[in-house]
C-alpha cells in the first residue's frame, strides 16, 4: 500500500505496487492486516492493492472506518487494433490522475 498525496507518483503493474516507479510513502500491514499511519498535516488517500483486490481511501473515511474492504479488480476486454488489423501479443497500458478521476485536481 501507498499513501497518495498530490505529488504522489504510483504505479501498479499486474497487481502489485511498483516500487523503482513509484514515490509515494509505503507501507506494509502485518499477518493479520493491520497497519499505522505516520501522521500526516494534509489530507492524502491510502492505496492498497493485493491478489484479491485493491482499496482507494481518503484520510477522511479512514477517521471513522475501522476495516477496509477491498473492491475485486475489474477487467477490460476489446480489440487493440494497428490500422485495420487486430494487434497481438503486446502489452497495454493505462494512465491516469488519481485526484482528476476523483474529481479533486
Amino acid at each position: 500500500m501507498a499513501i497518495a498525496a498530490k505529488t504522489a507518483q504510483i504505479v501498479i503493474e499486474d497487481g502489485h505496487i511498483d516500487d523503482s516507479s513509484t514515490h509515494a510513502t509505503r507501507l506494509e500491514a502485518d499477518t493479520d492486516g493491520r497497519f499505522s499511519i505516520p501522521a500526516r498535516d494534509e489530507s492524502f488517500y491510502l492505496v492498497i492493492v493485493h491478489g484479491r483486490g485493491h482499496a482507494l481511501v481518503s484520510s477522511g473515511l479512514l477517521a471513522t472506518e475501522e476495516t477496509i474492504e477491498l473492491k475485486t479488480w475489474a477487467s477490460i476486454q476489446g480489440v487493440f487494433r494497428i490500422g485495420s488489423k487486430p494487434g497481438a501479443n503486446l502489452r497495454l497500458e493505462m494512465d491516469g490522475d488519481l485526484f482528476e478521476t476523483l474529481g479533486e485536481n
